[in-house]
């Protein structure tokens, strides 16, 4: 299981899909976790450029206000998802890992800089898993 995450600070402009690509292919990376994407909405055809293959899922939660966003991409091969859930600030996936289809959870975190907002965040996330 190889996952990657990056703080992109904008996945507008090819050169900031091209970096992550770049270690994509080079890492045989099965999953990236993105941050501060600074879309509202991200297609297939946005990831497809970051990834540099069809063979692809995301979700993502989009920003607020052209800041923040987060984005996990993943090898629909490596990783099947069974649930996911999402709020300002985090991704969460569920779902099965490889070829032995071993029980995974993912949590992509793009967390607030005042701490009571990230006491709030981290205290939801923890209600969700419980």
């Amino acid at each position: 299981m190889r996952i990657i995450s990056f703080n992109i600070r904008g996945i507008g402009g090819p050169e900031n899909g091209r970096y992550p690509r770049d270690i994509i292919m080079k890492e045989e990376i099965d999953m990236t976790c993105i941050q501060e994407t600074k879309q509202t909405n991200i297609t297939d055809e946005k990831c497809y450029v970051v990834w540099c293959d069809n063979n692809i899922e995301q979700t993502h939660h989009g920003s607020e206000n052209g800041a923040e966003g987060i984005l996990c991409i993943w090898n629909k091969y490596s990783f099947s998802l069974s649930k996911s859930r999402s709020s300002k600030g985090f991704i969460i996936l569920e779902g099965k890992w490889g070829v032995k289809r071993q029980p995974t959870i993912i949590v992509n975190v793009y967390s607030p800089c005042a701490f009571n907002e990230k006491r709030i965040m981290w205290e939801y996330i923890i209600k969700i898993r419980r």
